[in-house]
């Protein structure tokens, strides 16, 4: 049981360290930051610009493993790793995800296309992971600090908590 202690403790630091040399990079920057919109509407660019993390250094969720993103500074196609890994999970599973990325990765910014707007899919696949994207993006966006939606390039704040200031970024 102590060994575990101190895995756990150990684990807990090395978290830590790295999300001190990202305040460093990002100037501060150090909330999970969500942006969403439609497809091609420039979330990446804006994102990018927002949090001083070139668009490479994001993992693309068509690509992805299924742990790289509780190391990723950021994530763009989100719902691309909804599709690969999330979408038949229930509930309480996405709900613990959420919870696991938050705790694990707190600083994450996640980029998603919106898609739960259109008309309802025919097919049952399709609907689950509609239903699976939109559970899980709306428990990580009641996680982050701060949430925003991106439409021809221009972002709207929907959702601004304290500790999430970008400076002359924003």
């Amino acid at each position: 049981m102590h060994v575990r202690k101190q895995l756990a403790a150990g684990k807990q630091l090395a978290v830590r360290k790295q999300l001190a040399a990202r305040q460093q990079i990002r100037k501060g920057f150090l909330c999970m930051y969500m942006v969403i919109g439609g497809a091609y509407q420039g979330k990446l660019g804006y994102a990018s610009d927002r949090v001083n993390i070139p668009a490479d250094n994001f993992l693309h969720g068509e690509s992805a493993g299924a742990d790289d993103i509780f190391r990723a500074e950021g994530i763009v196609g989100f719902h691309l790793y909804v599709r690969r890994f999330l979408m038949d999970m229930d509930e309480e599973e996405l709900d613990a995800f959420a919870e696991k990325l938050y705790e694990e990765n707190p600083d994450i910014v996640i980029v998603t296309d919106e898609i739960g707007s259109g008309v309802v899919p025919l097919e049952p696949e399709e609907r689950r992971y509609r239903e699976a994207v939109g559970r899980v993006c709306t428990d990580l966006a009641a996680r982050a600090d701060r949430v925003d939606r991106v439409v021809c390039g221009i972002g709207t704040v929907i959702k601004s908590g304290q500790s999430c200031h970008f400076g002359q970024n924003e």
